[in-house]
C-alpha cells in the first residue's frame, strides 16, 4: 500500500461529528447504524480494515471502572476517536488522507467497485459490489432519518427522552421510505448543513456504483 500523507481539508471540517463509527448504542442510534453500514461497504470492496492486529471499527473492551465512578462508559472502536470519527492512522490504513475522498463521485470506494467488476467480473465479484451497493443504501437511509430527526428538533433545545420519541416515530416510517424520499429529489434547505453533505457525498458514489453495476459507461 502506497504511503497517504495526512491531509487537514475544507471537506474534512465539514464532517463534524457525523462520520460517526462508534459502535451503534441501539437500533435508533442512526448516525452509527449509517456508519456501521459504510464499514461493511468497504469490507465487501476489499478495503484494508486492518490496522495493529485488529479491524477497524471493532468493539474495545471496555476499561474496568474505577472504585465510585458514576460515569457509564461509551462503548469504545478501534481506530476510531471519541466523537466517532476515524483516527489518522484508521484513515492511512484504508488507504486515504481525508474521509471525504472515500465517497466522492470520485472516491476511492467507486474506484474500488470499478476495478472489481472491470473486465470479465464473475458472479461472486459483482455479487460482493451488490452487496455494497445495498449497504450503501441502508447508509443513505440512515442518515437520512438521523437528518430529519434533527429537523424537527430545529433550534429547540431537547431532552434524551424527546430525541428517543422522535427516533422512533421516524424509524416506524421505515428505512426504505427515507431511503425513497432522498432518492426523489426531495431536499430541504433549511436542512442541516453538515447532514446534507454527509448524504450527498454518499449518494453521489451510491449513483456511481449503480450505474457501473448497470454496465453504464461516463
Amino acid at each position: 500500500q502506497d504511503n497517504v500523507a495526512w491531509e487537514e481539508d475544507e471537506e474534512d471540517e465539514k464532517d463534524g461529528d457525523f462520520k460517526n463509527w462508534r459502535p451503534p448504542k441501539s437500533p435508533l442510534d442512526f448516525a452509527a447504524k449509517a456508519g456501521e453500514c459504510e464499514r461493511k461497504v468497504l469490507r465487501e470492496l476489499d478495503f484494508n480494515l486492518m490496522l495493529d492486529g485488529r479491524e477497524i471499527g471493532s468493539a474495545l473492551p471496555l476499561d474496568k471502572p474505577h472504585k465510585g465512578a458514576k460515569d457509564r462508559q461509551q462503548p469504545r472502536a478501534h481506530g476510531v476517536d471519541e466523537k466517532g470519527m476515524l483516527t489518522k492512522d484508521a484513515l492511512e490504513a484504508l488507504g486515504v488522507g481525508s474521509y471525504a475522498r472515500l465517497w466522492r463521485k470520485d472516491g476511492l470506494v467507486v474506484e474500488k467497485a470499478s476495478s472489481l467488476l472491470s473486465g470479465n467480473p464473475t458472479l461472486s465479484t459483482t455479487a460482493k459490489v451488490e452487496r455494497a451497493r445495498k449497504d450503501l443504501v441502508d447508509c443513505v437511509g440512515y442518515r437520512q432519518m438521523d437528518a430529519l430527526v434533527f429537523k424537527a428538533k430545529g433550534g429547540q433545545k431537547w431532552s434524551s427522552e424527546q430525541f428517543h420519541e422522535e427516533r422512533k416515530r421516524v424509524w416506524a416510517k421505515g428505512i426504505e421510505r427515507a431511503v425513497e424520499v432522498w432518492r426523489g429529489g426531495t431536499r430541504d434547505p433549511s436542512a442541516c448543513e453538515s447532514h446534507m453533505y454527509q448524504l450527498e457525498l454518499r449518494w453521489g458514489a451510491l449513483q456511481e456504483i449503480e450505474r457501473l453495476l448497470q454496465g453504464g459507461a461516463k
